[in-house]
């Protein structure tokens, strides 16, 4: 049961921003690109949550393959793109490694860093995203 919801809520998804990335593509704009590209890390940041479950964990995946699609399809055309392509291929390699699984870390930890996510993104800067989270992981070892 839980993996038919799943497999629902997956293919929802899916679908869901396959369309959000046509339309982009078919408007080749670099303020929709950004927008997009924006509303996409606002929803990563939201599916890490302080009690995450797998189908969080699998959306959250998602978006980030996602982000990591469209800013490399985009890159040529726009800074912004290649900047989010750099600071989020890595961000997602921090939250699913085998070191750091973003599961397996506290619920104070992953809220930290979902805050940490959308105050980066609200305040345009990306770069930063990368050095906070990989400071949140490290005070949450030591802790």
């Amino acid at each position: 049961m839980k993996s038919k919801i799943l497999l629902i809520a997956l293919t929802a998804s899916i679908t869901l921003n396959i369309v959000f990335i046509l339309s982009l593509l078919n408007q080749n704009s670099e303020e929709n690109v950004e927008q997009t590209l924006n509303r996409f890390m606002f929803d990563a940041a939201f599916q890490i949550q302080d009690e995450m479950t797998e189908e969080h964990y699998v959306r959250m995946s998602q978006t980030f393959d996602h982000i990591e699609e469209l800013a490399r399809n985009s890159m040529d055309d726009s800074d912004f793109s290649r900047e989010v392509w750099q600071t989020m291929s890595v961000v997602h390699q921090q939250l699913t490694s085998v070191d750091h699984h973003v599961l397996e870390l506290e619920p104070e930890t992953r809220r930290e860093i979902s805050q940490t996510i959308n105050h980066s993104v609200e305040e345009q800067n990306i770069n930063e995203i990368e050095q906070n989270i990989h400071r949140i992981i490290n005070e949450n070892e030591t802790n």
